[in-house]
C-alpha cells in the first residue's frame, strides 16, 4: 500500500554522529538540520498524516500544499495530547 509505505519512509530517522560536527561534510550538515526536524515530529507521522497528501499529489498538489496539509494534521495530534 503506497499510503503506508510512504508514511514508514517519512518516519525514518538519519543516523549521523553529530558529536564533531567539524567532521561533517556539507551534506551530512544539512542533514542533521532536518534531522533535528525530524525528531520534533518523531512518533507523529503514521498513515493518516500522510493519506490526504498522498491522495492529492495525482492532482497536482504543489509541495507548499502538501507540506500545509502535512503540518494540519501534525498540529491535530499534537492538539489531541
Amino acid at each position: 500500500e503506497v499510503i503506508r509505505r510512504v508514511a514508514e519512509e517519512a518516519a525514518t530517522t538519519l543516523n549521523i554522529d553529530s558529536s564533531d560536527p567539524d567532521k561533517l561534510t556539507k551534506a551530512e550538515r544539512e542533514k542533521l538540520k532536518y534531522n533535528r526536524a525530524a525528531k520534533l515530529v518523531d512518533g507523529h507521522i503514521d498513515r493518516g498524516v500522510v493519506k490526504r497528501t498522498v491522495m492529492t499529489s495525482v492532482y497536482g498538489v504543489t509541495f507548499i500544499g502538501a507540506r500545509k496539509q502535512i503540518q494540519e494534521k501534525i498540529e491535530e495530534k499534537l492538539e489531541a495530547q
